[in-house]
């Protein structure tokens, strides 16, 4: 839960100054993903995590190997957010 509200926030801060407040009040600086439109449960499963976290990546989502094989097969005309990405 924490890492979910933790996205939010951040991701929220882009656009909302109750949230911007929330992370300069407390003395954190803004996620270098949160203004990706991939930021969120995608990171997880990304080949580039660590790269993009710290902020040297900046292309978009690429599932890593490992968890390739959880993948569903999806339809063709699928306009889920993996399969726009």
């Amino acid at each position: 839960m924490y890492e979910a509200a933790k996205q939010h926030i951040h991701s929220s801060a882009q656009v909302c100054e109750l949230a911007d407040g929330l992370l300069r009040k407390q003395g954190v600086l803004p996620d270098k993903r949160s203004a990706k439109h991939c930021y969120g449960y995608l990171c997880r499963c990304c080949k580039h995590e660590l790269m993009c976290r710290t902020g040297l990546y900046k292309n978009e989502w690429e599932i890593a190997d490992e968890y390739k094989h959880l993948l569903k097969q999806q339809p063709k005309n699928c306009s889920c957010d993996i399969c726009q990405i």
